[in-house]
């Protein structure tokens, strides 16, 4: 079985290289060590940086946390809050 052909950054879906980042910070791993099944770890670790320094990153945990809070308001209203919601209320009281 060949190796699969490497990619360049701008042909890496945007949605494989965010999961790739996500599995990074919540597993607390090293960048090396991000799964085959995501893109190359150079290029995690080049779009993390990128969208971090740009304010891009910040935009899209904003936007999926409050995604999160539009879709859990059934729990919301049964007193459980996510902890994303959490973190929107407190930048918007700060």
């Amino acid at each position: 079985m060949e190796p699969p052909e490497e990619r360049t950054d701008a042909e890496c879906d945007d949605r494989l290289v965010l999961n790739g980042i996500l599995w990074i910070l919540r597993t607390g791993a090293h960048w090396r060590d991000v799964p085959e099944w995501y893109p190359s770890p150079a290029t995690c670790l080049r779009r993390h940086q990128g969208w971090s320094r740009t304010g891009v990153f910040n935009r899209i945990l904003t936007a999926s946390a409050e995604d999160l809070c539009r879709r859990t308001a059934v729990l919301n209203y049964l007193g459980f809050v996510p902890l994303g919601c959490i973190v929107i209320l407190l930048r918007r009281c700060s």
